[in-house]
């Protein structure tokens, strides 16, 4: 007996093989019994029959071979080669039909095989193997001996836009290969160890999964003049363009960061290192773990940047610089990841021509940073939504998160938090160290901020909050001395050393919990402003206000005391006053701001500073109050209620002599102020006779101190018709408290024989 085998090819231990013809195979005798044999493919390439041994067949009444318990198959376990199929051999049987034979091949290589992997690495025993999808062997060798030999071929043997499967095991790789990063490649050295998409070529590299494919750097492979990288695509030059597509998934990449030098402040070195001008890069279902610097760095090295990157479902834990860094990029989506134990977690960067280019269109969901930040730099175009971020315990000190020089910068439903002694989780920096350009359109929107110091902003940062909470925490410790020492945090905190702060902030329907009574709920200091819109706080806290604080509709007992009535007047005005006493609008506010509107203002140069509203046009706006200079920060207006005008009627000939006391010489009376705090902001005069000789000076004073500077401190001449001050107010001597004293004063006139003044104050309140 015997049965006829067609052609078939074959994979068997690593060598690939075909049988182009069909064998005819011999079939040994029949036995009384049924029995059933084994067909395979013996290590020498000949096919073969494993005889099995002949038994009644169990159960009896079962005519359906495959489901008999007895007899059992030939044994195959001793046997080396690839099984093909099950023979039933019935009893006395003379020949073998179709229904006897049972196919049992495992193809070991598809139909189609570059459906799957273009080139496949894999370990089997001690060995590693590189093989093409056609069987050719690429590379083999011995497994954490020959990894890069055979990692170097799977790569070059990889054919564009063609993929590299890598199979379940650790790979020990050397970054043994040299490539210099800048000025035509001619410096900045660097050492990789995989270059899966080189010089333009798409690539597609899959593993088994995180946990299951460990691709890890070899000890020694990063220290001084040896910087190294594990997975490197770059394009020698400059200019010259890299890949259009590249994918890294299901895999973990593992620095040894316990056998490798740290080198600090180096950009790129780590695990995952990409450059040149790139498009469609994705990172998805991968772990970085230990890195000596960077998890994956994706950079503007060569000529950058790149454009639509999708990185999601990476875990990274314990890389000694950023987990995830993008340098100049665009069109990014970053997602459901998990981020333990860096400097930074996740950083974007950008370059300073942010306010100029287009939008950057960068997504970050669902991202989570434990003992790790997040930093955002000088990006144009960027929306952080669903993030958990907390820095407790970091192993590093950490900025937590940082908004460095940024536009258009969203960051929705997320929770920030640091510990409640000594962290702040914020870090808002509006340009105080590196002054790299402009702040517009960051805000916040649902987020919660619970650390010592919740929102920390210097520079000239502007920045707005919706629906956010910010907690903050008051620190207490007893000293040597057994004493309690108490060090207060703030839920919004403007102060960075000694630095000039100039930030705007712009609060709506927020929450501000001071924790204890000294903790701050806001840190302001001089040439800064805060606007809090509809705010609660419902505990007291602290209040240090140097700058500019206004709030409406607040309620709670932390704010309701600092309600105000005035109004910011945002992006309305060009920031170089016109002159001293004017202000050039971008707007027509005719209709929005009448004359005689009470005007606060902030400049560079102080403030704020109160004034009321002369004069206005489509585009200009005149003022009088203490002088305009500098640059203008911020302008707001009141209600009319806030202004108030208190008029005086001098007898007689008033000026035959230079007085400093005309209400009490001439009205026999005193005049204090018995409002709230307000500020003098115009003096105004006419009497109903002029001086025929030169005309008196008039101005006046409070608590002693004259507030008119003109004609060096004595006012401005007396006419029949009224005279008016601009700005010739002392912005030192010009506010008004309970109980001052308000004087009137002149100088001596030609003749003496002006007669009857009026003089009428006008006046601003604080809030």
């Amino acid at each position: 007996m015997s049965i006829d085998v067609g052609p078939f090819s074959y994979v068997l231990n690593g060598i690939v093989g075909a049988k182009t013809s069909t064998t005819n195979v011999p079939i040994a005798a029949s036995d009384s019994n049924p029995r059933i044999d084994l067909l395979y493919l013996a290590p020498d390439g000949n096919l073969a029959i494993l005889k099995g041994a002949a038994s009644a067949k169990k159960p009896m009444m079962e005519d359906i071979w495959q489901k008999w318990e007895e007899p059992y198959p030939a044994d195959f376990s001793t046997n080396d080669g690839l099984l093909l199929a099950e023979i039933m051999v019935p009893a006395n049987a003379a020949s073998i039909r179709n229904e006897h034979i049972r196919n049992i091949v495992v193809p070991a290589i598809p139909a189609d095989f570059n459906i799957i992997h273009s080139v496949e690495i894999f370990q089997r025993g001690t060995e590693i193997i590189a093989r093409k999808a056609d069987g050719t062997i690429l590379e083999s060798g011995i497994a954490g001996v020959d990894d890069t030999d055979v990692f170097d071929a799977a790569a070059a043997g990889c054919p564009n836009n063609g993929s590299i499967g890598i199979g379940p095991g650790t790979y020990i790789l050397e970054a043994n290969k040299l490539f210099y990063l800048s000025n035509n490649s001619t410096t900045n050295p660097f050492y990789y160890a995989f270059g899966p998409a080189m010089e333009g070529k798409n690539c597609h590299v899959y593993g088994s999964g995180p946990g299951v494919t460990i691709l890890k750097m070899a000890n020694n492979q990063h220290y001084s003049g040896h910087l190294a990288v594990l997975i490197l695509n770059r394009t020698t030059g400059d200019m010259n363009n890299g890949f259009t597509s590249f994918t890294l998934a299901n895999l973990t990449l593992d620095g040894n960061r316990a056998n490798q030098e740290i080198v600090s402040a180096i950009d790129g070195p780590g695990l995952y290192l990409s450059g040149s001008v790139r498009t469609n890069e994705k990172i998805l279902n991968v772990e970085l773990k230990d890195s000596f610097g960077y998890g994956a760095y994706l950079g503007n090295n060569g000529s950058g940047p790149t454009k639509g990157v999708i990185i999601s479902g990476i875990y990274a834990k314990n890389c000694y610089k950023s987990a995830i860094c993008l340098d100049t990029t665009a069109d990014v989506s970053i997602s459901n990841s998990v981020i333990y134990d860096g400097s930074i977690g996740l950083e974007v960067l950008g370059n300073t021509d942010y306010a100029t280019r287009e939008y950057d269109n960068i997504s970050i969901t669902g991202v989570t940073c434990k003992r790790a930040g997040i930093t955002i730099w000088c990006i144009n175009g960027c929306v952080v939504s669903g993030c958990t971020m907390d820095i407790t315990g970091a192993i590093v000190h950490s900025y937590g998160l940082q908004v460095h020089c940024s536009r258009n910068i969203d960051i929705v439903g997320c929770r920030f938090t640091a510990n409640k002694t000594s962290q702040y989780v914020t870090y808002i920096d509006g340009g105080g160290y590196i002054q790299d350009g402009s702040y517009d359109q960051v805000k916040f929107r649902d987020c919660t901020f619970d650390a010592f110091q919740a929102l920390k902003v210097f520079g000239s940062a502007v920045v707005e909050a919706y629906n956010c909470t910010f907690h903050a925490y008051t620190y207490s410790y007893l000293n040597e001395q057994q004493q309690e020492v108490r060090v207060p945090g703030a839920c919004v905190y403007l102060k960075e050393f000694e630095e000039t702060i100039t930030a705007e902030l712009k609060f709506t329907g927020c929450e501000f919990v001071a924790d204890a009574y000294d903790t701050y709920i806001f840190y302001i200091p001089p040439h800064s402003t805060v606007i809090s819109e509809k705010c609660s706080a419902p505990k007291v806290g602290a209040m240090s206000i140097g700058g500019g604080l206004f709030t409406y509709d607040c309620t709670g007992p932390g704010l309701v005391a600092y309600n105000s009535r005035w109004v910011a007047q945002w992006g309305v005005f060009y920031s170089t006053p016109a002159s001293s006493s004017s202000i050039t609008m971008l707007y027509n506010m005719v209709n929005a701001i009448p004359i005689g509107t009470p005007i606060k203002y902030l400049t560079s140069a102080g403030g704020p500073y109160f004034g009321i509203v002369t004069a206005i046009t489509s585009n200009l706006l005149t003022i009088a109050g203490p002088p305009l200079s500098g640059t203008i920060y911020m302008i707001w207006t009141g209600p009319p209620e806030m202004v108030c005008q208190v008029d005086y009627l001098i007898p007689g000939a008033y000026a035959t002599e230079a007085k400093t006391n005309l209400i009490q010489t001439f009205q026999k009376s005193f005049s204090p102020w018995h409002g709230p705090p307000a500020y003098l902001v115009r003096i105004s005069h006419r009497a109903l006779a002029a001086d025929s000789g030169t005309a008196p000076k008039v101005t006046a004073s409070i608590e002693g101190n004259i507030v008119g500077t003109d004609n060096s401190n004595t006012g401005l001449p007396v006419a029949t018709s009224w005279t008016h001050t601009t700005t010739g107010i002392n912005a030192s001597n010009y506010r008004i408290d309970l109980n001052d004293a308000i004087e009137l004063r002149t100088t001596q006139g030609g003749s003496g024989d002006s007669t009857f003044l009026t003089v009428s104050l006008i006046f601003v309140s604080e809030r």
